[in-house]
């Protein structure tokens, strides 16, 4: 048992080969004689000629044949090699005990064994090598069952030429069958999916077979009440009598699975929303623009309000308000082939396939009109969003980069978001020009407030009856330094989404304020509120606060709110709302009937003034438009509440109005905007004001 083993590798060349002290053979994987030196001819007496092709057992006497055969051999296709195997081999005198080493060759394309045999220098028993090699066999069973429990793996055995099947322990069990159960072919196949059965059947069929293993991986349907994840490896192979099976292993891998599934949802989903995340998104519009697969066209949506929502009713309500647009969205895009993702925040994205230009923006249309439905929020409240969609195109022809198309659809989204929101806008190359003016007014604005670039114009506000002023309307300008006066139009709403539209609203507040002051309460004035000041927790007291310190008498200021307001009346504005007319504060409707136009929303909100747009009168040979202006008027009247109606700056205009003054109880009209000064001498004037009597309406607006 001590005796150094020869190597083969170390008796590469024919000398050495011949001249080694021990016989030394080769054998494929049948263990056919692939060749052999001089002693293995000596000792298995048979000649060059002879052994070639000769399978080893042959040599051996006939109780070793079948120890060889049947234990021997199924041990080396496990374990692979075998030290000091003591066997026999016939000669014509008497059989010889000999000693055999068998060690499988690495890193072959074919299956060799390499066989070194010398005599043995004692003789066992056969009783005690059985023993022996039945012990080492128990020992090998046991510590295969703990492998596979340990790995859970189970080893199986298909025998083509029986179509018998051999399973392992473990393969029992991942079936959830008794071990004594008849098992084939049939029955190992019966828990996988058609097509996985279809293409084993494929590899077991292969005429030649193939040393490529087959590995797969699919769900288990075994036992029937669970389905699992399992990997399926198999290959063609001799055994030890050398006749073609298939080998392989099962093995349950469904937490792995489950895991595996876990990481990419961590990393590909967004964990509110269910939806796509960013990264995700940008990987299938890189994919899609690469392959130029498909003409995409890309909707990039932006919640407009959402962060007054965040801010009103704390995160929680924002949470709330992005899973159920997520919902929203899926519903919309779930009967259209399209890729629907999150990519933070309040911002959303789109990809549709292979869509023309009406057919996106009918689905866009309806998936607006979907955002706009009121929102329950957890804590019983419902508040109401707006969405801004920007799109942009994509198609085979294009060979932008997929980072452009995106911004550019960015791009689009902000100029629907600057028309008005709750709209789209397609992509136009005008919009990157703009973008950069933008930009750059989004920088100058910073510095306007503390650079004194603000003034305000104050329009007045004439009775429609007698003519007499009665108030005000401020209204805030910019003189750029280098660009001259800004329309209000333009860098409005850059204050509102830079959030510099706070500091800017409480400055014009102020100085509104101090112009009411030095009216005496004669004549009210008014001033707009944007609805991101208005959200403001803060907004009511500084107002309060400035009404008290100018110790401004009732009636004297007037606050303007845009008709969206309406959507979102709750009891915190509604508290907000009188708080502010407790103190005397009137509240108008601004831009009454562009928006939400609702006699529900006019019963409850707790307002004074309907002002009703410009646009109404401004086409006065238009019969929809007086149909729609004499149905405003009518429903104001009805209510008692007063009645301004932006727009009349000429006689023409005002003679016009005043068709409609057995419905109006109490109506106003404008004049041309003008500075500090002016509009104190104008307030000096005004018990000689009639109509046709003030050079202020044929003004035009500043």
């Amino acid at each position: 048992m001590g005796r150094p083993q020869p190597s083969i590798d170390r008796v590469q060349s024919a000398d050495d080969w011949h001249c080694a002290p021990c016989a030394l053979a080769v054998v494929d994987s049948s263990f056919s004689i692939v060749r052999a030196n001089k002693v293995f001819h000596q000792l298995s007496e048979l000649t060059e000629k002879n052994v070639e092709g000769c399978r080893l057992s042959q040599i051996f006497s006939k109780p070793s044949q079948i120890y060889f055969e049947s234990i021997l051999l199924p041990l080396l296709h496990i374990k692979g090699s075998c030290q000091e195997i003591a066997l026999t081999i016939l000669t014509e005198q008497e059989p010889a005990p000999v000693l055999v080493n068998i060690a499988a060759r690495p890193n072959t394309t074919t299956r060799l064994y390499d066989i070194i045999i010398f005599p043995a220098t004692e003789r066992r028993s056969y009783e005690e090598q059985l023993s022996i090699l039945k012990r080492d066999a128990e020992r090998r069973a046991s510590w295969l069952a703990q492998l596979e429990t340990l790995s859970g793996l189970g080893a199986w055995t298909y025998e083509i030429k029986t179509k018998r099947m051999l399973w392992s322990d473990r393969i029992y069990e991942l079936y959830g069958i008794a071990k004594d159960a008849e098992v084939s072919l049939e029955v190992a196949l019966r828990p996988l999916a058609p097509e996985l059965r279809r293409a084993i059947m494929a590899f077991i069929d292969r005429p030649d077979g193939t040393r490529e293993p087959m590995v797969q991986e699919a769900d288990f349907g075994a036992p029937p009440d669970q389905v699992r994840r399992f990997k399926i490896v198999a290959q063609h192979r001799l055994n030890h009598l050398g006749e073609p099976v298939i080998q392989g292993f099962l093995q349950d891998v469904t937490e792995a699975h489950h895991r595996q599934i876990e990481l990419w949802r961590a990393a590909h989903i967004d964990q509110m929303t269910g939806l796509a995340n960013r990264a995700y998104f940008q990987s299938e519009l890189a994919r899609q623009t690469e392959t130029n697969a498909n003409d995409v066209t890309i909707a990039y949506l932006d919640l407009d309000l959402f962060k007054d929502v965040n801010d009103q009713y704390g995160h929680s309500a924002g949470d709330d308000c992005l899973v159920e647009i997520g919902k929203r969205l899926r519903a919309q895009c779930s009967e259209t082939q399209a890729f629907v993702a999150r990519l933070g925040g309040d911002e959303f994205a789109i990809l549709f396939f292979d869509k023309k230009a009406d057919e996106i923006e009918d689905l866009v249309g309806s998936i607006i009109e979907s955002i706009r439905q009121p929102i329950c929020l957890s804590n019983g409240n419902e508040v109401i969003l707006g969405v801004s969609v920007g799109l942009a195109r994509y198609d085979s022809d294009d060979l932008t980069a997929s980072s452009e198309v995106l911004r550019r659809a960015d791009l689009a989204m902000y100029a629907a978001k600057t028309a008005g929101r709750n709209a789209f806008a397609w992509f136009d190359l005008r919009l990157d020009v703009d973008r950069k003016n933008t930009k750059q007014l989004d920088r100058d604005l910073k510095l306007a407030l503390e650079q004194d670039e603000f003034f305000l114009v104050f329009q007045p506000q004439y009775n429609l009856h007698d003519g007499s002023l009665v108030g005000f309307e401020a209204l805030l300008r910019w003189h750029h330094p280098t660009k001259g006066l800004v329309p209000p139009l333009e860098f409005i709403p850059i204050a509102e989404a830079n959030g510099l539209i706070r500091p800017i609203g409480r400055w014009v507040m102020a100085r509104a304020c101090e112009f009411a002051k030095r009216m005496h309460g004669n004549t009210k004035v008014a001033v707009n509120v944007s609805a991101l000041q208005f959200r403001d927790p803060d907004f009511v007291p500084f107002v309060l606060e400035g009404v008290k310190s100018l110790d401004l008498a009732h009636g004297a200021l007037e606050i303007e709110l845009t008709e969206s307001v309406l959507l979102e009346l709750n009891p915190t504005f509604q508290a907000m709302i009188e708080r502010l007319r407790a103190h005397g504060i009137t509240i108008a409707i601004d831009d009454f009937g562009t928006g939400y136009s609702s006699l529900g929303y006019l019963s409850k909100f707790p307002f004074d003034v309907i002002k009703i747009d410009r646009s109404f009168i401004s086409d006065l040979k238009s019969k929809n438009s007086l149909r729609i202006l004499r149905s405003i008027i009518g429903m104001g009247s009805s209510i008692n509440k007063k009645i301004v109606v932006e727009g009349i700056e000429t006689l023409e205009q005002v003679e016009f109005l005043k068709s409609f003054q057995s419905l109006i109880a109490q109506g106003y009209f404008f004049g041309k905007p003008v500075k500090l000064d002016q509009a104190v001498d104008i307030a000096r004037q005004s018990d000689l004001m009639r109509f046709g009597l003030h050079p202020v309406l044929t003004g035009q607006w500043a």
